[in-house]
């Protein structure tokens, strides 16, 4: 392992991983202190050749920074009116041609609004039906 300072090692090595991730349009990451133990198991399997479980573990903390971003950025949901009654997915794709999955993907990747509480992404019926007629 190459240490060039005698302390503070890791957090330049964190801090240039940060400035990587930023770089690439990804947000900033926080490796939580009770994720210590695995993050320094995962750094010597990367050390031992094996670098999967690094970039895995990275890349589950980047998603939990995105997650808290999006959190902050997304309207509450709060008493909408029945027309845009926000629903979870697994209800949204009743008796539509959508699966849950399929509007989970839409979902991701922008394609249809919706906002993510938790684990559970929300959308409404009239969004669904809007990006149904988008597509015909």
């Amino acid at each position: 392992a190459i240490h060039p300072f005698i302390d503070g090692n890791g957090r330049t090595a964190r801090l240039v991983m940060n400035l990587i991730l930023m770089r690439a349009g990804y947000p900033p990451t926080v490796i939580q202190r009770i994720n210590r133990r695995q993050y320094y198991r995962v750094l010597d399997q990367a050390d031992a050749g094996k670098p999967a479980t690094l970039v895995n573990f990275v890349g589950r903390a980047v998603e939990r920074s995105m997650n808290l971003y999006m959190e902050a950025c997304t309207p509450v949901i709060s008493a909408p009116s029945p027309e845009a009654e926000w629903i979870p997915l697994r209800e949204a794709a009743g008796g539509t041609p959508y699966s849950q999955e399929y509007l989970s993907l839409l979902a991701r990747t922008g394609r249809i609004e919706a906002v993510k509480r938790g684990r559970v992404w929300y959308t409404t019926r009239k969004l669904v039906e809007e990006y149904r007629q988008s597509i015909e």
